[in-house]
């Protein structure tokens, strides 16, 4: 993938279920942000939940995510709060102890 990307540690389940394989990711900021978030990211692997990681909002390129998720992604909202928001799914790939996430596109919506 020659995509934009961007690292993401593997803390705190240090499980690579994938190999050398590219997979599925969903990132997802907090819901009902007005902007861009201020809270870590929740990004993690479906359906089995391989490893969970908050990425932190300082990450690069993190804003131009964001846009692509309002534009693209899945807008999603939290009955029990009354909040909007929206996830994404990505292609990433294991290098060495972090996940590269390609956020140049976003993937295909997942049943999980």
């Amino acid at each position: 993938n020659d995509g934009r990307s961007q690292k993401v540690s593997k803390f705190p389940t240090p499980k690579n279920a994938h190999g050398d394989k590219e997979f599925i990711v969903k990132l997802q900021p907090p819901a009902g942000s007005i902007g861009l978030p201020t809270s870590p990211w929740m990004c993690y692997d479906g359906p089995t939940r391989s490893f969970q990681a908050y990425i932190p909002t300082n990450t690069t390129g993190l804003s131009e995510v964001y846009e692509l998720l309002q534009r693209k992604g899945v807008k999603s909202f939290n009955p029990m709060y009354g909040l909007p928001g929206y996830k994404g799914y990505f292609n990433a790939k294991w290098e060495g102890n972090s996940v590269r996430v390609f956020y140049d596109k976003v993937a295909n919506p997942q049943a999980w």
